[in-house]
Parts: C-alpha cells; sequence; structure tokens
C-alpha cells in the first residue's frame, strides 16, 4: 500500500482474520506508527485482533495520552455503546461565546468531531448540544446556551450496541452522546461507528 494512510483505511476496514494475519508479519513499530493516527475508538477495534502480551508491548511505546485513551475505551464491553464511542469530542460550559468555542477548535484539528459541539451546565453535566453550522452563522459574542438545543437522546456505556444502531438508525442522529448515572458526558457514537457496527452485526 502506498502510504500511512491507505495502510490505516485497509486495517479498518479488513476483516479480523485478516488484520490478524497482517499483525503476524509486522514489527510492533509499524503497529505503533497506524495507532498513533488512528482515532481511539478506531484502535480499539482493531487492537481486539493482537494477543494481551503484544497489546501491552504496543500500548507501552504510544504517546502516554493516547494509550490512556485506548485504555478507557478497553474497559467496556464488545457490544456495549461504550465500545463504540470515541472519547475524543468537544464539550464546553454555556456560558462560553462562540468566539471562544471556535477558537479552542481551531487549536485542536486532531478532534475530528465538529458537527454537534455539546454544552455543560455549572454541575458539569449534559445540558444540551450546538450544531456545528451554528457556530458559523451567528454572531462571535453569543453564549452557547442562547443557541443550543435540547438532548432528546442518549445512553450509557453498558446500552448494547443494538439498541444504540436502533437510536440512530430511527431518528438519524449524527452523534450520540454518551452518560454515566450523573449526566456527566463520556463520549459520543457517530453515525459512521453506527454504521460499522451494523455492518458488523
Amino acid at each position: 500500500l502506498p502510504d500511512l494512510n491507505a495502510k490505516i483505511i485497509f486495517m479498518i476496514n479488513t476483516g479480523s482474520s485478516t488484520r490478524s494475519a497482517v499483525f503476524r508479519q509486522i514489527e510492533d513499530t509499524e503497529i505503533r506508527r497506524l495507532i498513533e493516527k488512528m482515532p481511539p475508538d478506531e484502535a480499539v477495534w482493531i487492537l481486539d485482533d493482537m494477543s494481551d502480551r503484544r497489546l501491552k508491548r504496543v500500548l507501552e511505546q504510544l504517546d502516554p495520552k493516547k494509550a490512556a485513551r485506548i485504555r478507557d475505551l478497553q474497559k467496556h464491553d464488545r457490544h456495549s455503546a461504550g465500545r463504540l464511542m470515541t472519547n475524543e469530542f468537544f464539550a464546553f460550559h454555556m456560558n462560553t461565546t462562540i468566539g471562544e468555542v471556535a477558537a479552542f477548535i481551531r487549536d485542536n484539528p486532531g478532534v475530528e468531531l465538529t458537527r454537534r459541539i455539546f454544552v455543560l451546565n455549572d454541575e458539569g453535566c449534559l445540558a444540551g448540544y450546538v450544531p456545528g453550522r451554528n457556530l458559523i452563522v451567528n454572531p462571535d459574542f453569543l453564549p452557547l446556551r442562547q443557541v443550543m438545543r435540547p438532548i432528546l437522546h442518549k445512553v450509557t456505556p453498558n446500552d448494547s450496541r443494538d439498541e444504540v444502531v436502533d437510536i440512530v438508525e430511527r431518528y438519524k442522529i449524527p452523534a450520540l452522546p454518551v452518560v454515566d448515572e450523573e449526566d456527566h458526558i463520556l463520549g459520543v457514537i457517530t453515525y459512521e461507528d453506527v454504521v460499522e457496527a451494523m455492518e458488523d452485526i
């Protein structure tokens, strides 16, 4: 394959047995290079096809922040909402202005999920969301609370993959929040993640 991106796309989209066969042929350093350039939720799927000993070796070579995010997702059952979610997303207090949000997003280009910005209340609980488009069409000085919309659907990390697929398909949700018992946002499941889960199912 011509470059690292092509290799990443292949590894994400190929089957489990092919991935295992490829892993047997390549060095830990090559695996590390692939994993470093992938979102943590994609990396978790791929690392499932690796022995525990090798997984430990590869994670030790990774940037500690990235490794921690991957380990965090691995705690969840393979067929749960927790395993489907990405833990890289944007969430801000409701008094944050659109200008401040836009500047923060610009400074963090590695986080791909920008179609929905999540809004938190004083307790840090999920209060609503702002579609990415609203950051463009509204003036910089407006606080998020003036343009946010209510969250109508959310799941917990232990909800099943089937429940997630049902909600996202039924309501056509581009980014479904995953929350804990106190309503703190833990991650987000994107429509693309759900399409992949449907293929897997």
